[in-house]
C-alpha cells in the first residue's frame, strides 16, 4: 500500500489521463512558515530543482528530460524545447517504452497471481470488520463494491485507491503525459527507443512484498489515515511546471507525517515505510538504470525521459552521472 502512496509520481502510468485533476495547490494554503521550511529542507537536496539538464563526457552531450506522466497542455512548450535537442541525439530512454508497457500489462492481465489472492482468506478475513469497512467506506467514491476487490492483493487494491477518480475518469481520453509526446517526437525524427525499466523489473517493485508483509502495510495505513489518500495532483503539476521537483516529494512525506500524527500513529513509523517507498521504486531503479546509461551516455548523443523525481537527490541521476564523470549543466525551459 505504502508503495502506492508515491506510484503514480514515479512510475510508467505515463498513458493515463489527469482530466480535470485542477484547482488551487495546496502547499500555496500553507502557512508561510511552513512553506519557507520545506522550501529550505528541499534545497538542501543536490539538483533540488530543474527539469531540462545537459550531460557530457568524453565529448559527448546528452539531454536529460525530468518528464510529467500526466497531460496537461503546457507540456506542449517543453517538448517543443526538447524536439531540437532530440534532433542532435541518436537514441531516446524511456522509463518504459508504449510496447514494453504493453508487455507489463498483458504479464499482469495474463497471470492472476500476480494480483489477486488466489488461495486462503480474502482481504475481508485477513484485515478484520472494522478495517475492512474503512476499505469498503474508501472504495465508493470509485464505484467499486468491496466484494468485488475483496481477493485483491493489498498493493492491487492500494493501487485503485491512490487512482485520483479524475484520473480513472479521463483514461480513455487519449491525451498524452511528456514520456509518450517525446515518444511520438522521436519516432517522427527516427530515433530508437528504448526502455530503462523491465516487464520483471516493475512487478517486482510493484508487488513483490510477500501478502502478510502487504496486509500488514495496508493496516498501517489504515490506522495512519491514508487510505485512499492520493498523491495531491493540482500541487504535484503545479510544482513540477515551476521546476521544484525535490519539493513535491518533501510536501507529499510532509503531509502523510501530518495525517499520521492527526491519526494518533507514530509519525516515524510512516517516514519510515516512504524511505521503504522511496528505495524501491526511485533510488534502486536508478542505480539499475546506470548500469545501461553509464556505457551509452558516454558512447553516443541520446535523450533520457524520466519522471522528474528520478533526477534530484544523492541518489538521483544526475548525482549518479557526475559521480561517473560525466558534467552536469542545467538547461532553461526558455531558451
Amino acid at each position: 500500500m505504502w508503495r502506492l502512496i508515491v506510484c503514480l509520481i514515479v512510475t510508467v502510468s505515463a498513458t493515463a489521463g489527469w482530466g480535470n485533476c485542477t484547482g488551487p495547490s495546496t502547499f500555496d494554503a500553507l502557512p508561510a512558515a511552513d512553506q519557507m521550511a520545506l522550501k529550505q529542507s528541499a534545497e538542501e537536496v543536490p539538483h533540488a530543482s530543474g527539469l531540462l539538464w545537459q550531460v557530457e563526457k568524453n565529448g559527448v552531450t546528452s539531454v536529460l528530460v525530468g518528464t510529467l506522466h500526466f497531460p496537461d497542455p503546457r507540456l506542449n512548450a517543453i517538448r517543443t524545447r526538447v524536439a531540437p535537442l532530440m534532433r542532435e541525439t541518436k537514441n531516446l530512454f524511456l522509463e518504459m517504452t508504449l510496447a514494453d508497457e504493453g508487455k507489463f500489462q498483458k504479464r499482469l492481465t495474463s497471470d492472476s497471481s500476480l494480483f489477486l489472492i488466489n488461495e486462503g482468506p480474502s482481504l475481508i478475513d485477513r484485515l478484520g470488520e472494522e478495517n475492512w469497512e474503512q476499505v469498503t467506506t474508501a472504495l465508493e467514491p470509485l464505484g467499486l463494491p468491496g466484494f468485488s476487490v475483496s481477493r485483491y492483493q493489498p498493493w492491487f487494491l492500494g493501487l485503485n485507491l491512490s487512482t485520483p477518480l479524475c484520473v480513472l475518469q479521463a483514461a480513455q481520453s487519449g491525451r498524452l503525459g511528456l514520456d509518450r509526446r517525446l515518444e511520438q517526437e522521436a519516432v517522427a525524427l527516427g530515433l530508437p527507443t528504448r526502455s530503462l525499466d523491465t516487464v520483471d523489473g516493475i512487478i517486482s517493485a510493484l508487488a513483490s512484498d510477500p501478502l502478510d508483509v502487504q496486509v500488514t502495510q495496508l493496516e498501517d495505513a489504515i490506522e495512519a489515515g491514508l487510505l485512499g489518500q492520493d498523491p495531491d495532483p493540482q500541487t504535484i503539476i503545479d510544482l513540477y511546471f515551476k521546476e521544484q521537483t525535490q519539493l513535491i516529494w518533501t510536501y507529499e512525506s510532509f503531509k502523510a507525517r501530518n495525517t499520521a500524527t492527526q491519526s494518533g500513529m507514530d509519525a516515524d513509523k510512516v517516514i519510515a515505510h516512504l524511505q521503504k517507498v522511496e528505495q524501491d521504486l526511485v533510488t534502486s531503479r536508478n542505480h539499475s538504470w546506470m548500469t545501461v546509461l553509464t556505457e551509452e551516455l558516454a558512447r553516443a548523443p541520446s535523450t533520457v525521459a524520466v519522471g522528474a523525481l528520478h533526477l534530484p537527490g544523492e541518489n538521483g541521476l544526475l548525482s549518479l552521472l557526475m559521480a561517473e564523470g560525466f558534467t552536469v549543466s542545467r538547461l532553461e525551459l526558455t531558451p
